[in-house]
């Protein structure tokens, strides 16, 4: 794995976006990645996590994992829904990744963000994940790090929208930024 790839499939996924933008006739503005920006939106709290720490992404279609070591991303990887192997599985394929490949000792956090899953099998994959893994496992709580109005709140699944909005606005703060 190099940070060389990573970022080159990244630009390779914009220029994507921004070519159908283009197709269909309107100005792409600014195309992000959702996982990264909810690694920018911790990257861009105080204090920003240290150690390696795991982020599980889950949006109604895909998962994303990431391997951060301090503020550097050493691992990503995309696996869309319904290729075979259980999310749980995943993780644990990554995290023997991290292990036998990346140098890793352990996880100083696991985070789980995202949204648009049922909450109960939500909260079954937090155990499974902190059994597997023998770390505690976090829901991401974007309130940890921005300030939400009481009155933010409409769709369902708004909670798993805002850390990557937010991450967004923070990506270029203080020179901590994933992508």
């Amino acid at each position: 794995w190099s940070s060389d790839v990573c970022s080159s499939d990244l630009h390779d996924i914009v220029r994507d976006y921004e070519t159908v933008c283009g197709n269909a006739g309107v100005y792409a503005g600014l195309v992000d990645i959702a996982t990264m920006s909810v690694l920018n939106l911790y990257l861009g709290s105080d204090p920003a996590p240290s150690g390696d720490w795991l982020v599980v992404h889950m949006r109604p279609g895909y998962t994303s994992l990431a391997i951060l070591r301090g503020k550097d991303l050493i691992f990503f990887r995309n696996r869309p829904d319904g290729e075979g192997e259980t999310l749980a599985d995943l993780v644990h394929q990554t995290a023997m990744y991290y292990q036998d490949r990346l140098g890793g000792e352990g996880f100083s956090r696991v985070l789980l963000a995202g949204g648009g899953r049922d909450a109960a099998d939500l909260t079954r994959l937090q155990q499974d994940l902190e059994s597997r893994l023998g770390t505690p496992v976090e829901r991401l709580d974007a309130r940890r790090v921005i300030a939400v109005a009481d009155r933010a709140h409409g769709a369902a699944d708004a909670g798993a929208l805002i850390p990557p909005l937010c991450g967004v606005l923070l990506r270029d703060s203080q020179d901590r930024q994933v992508a």
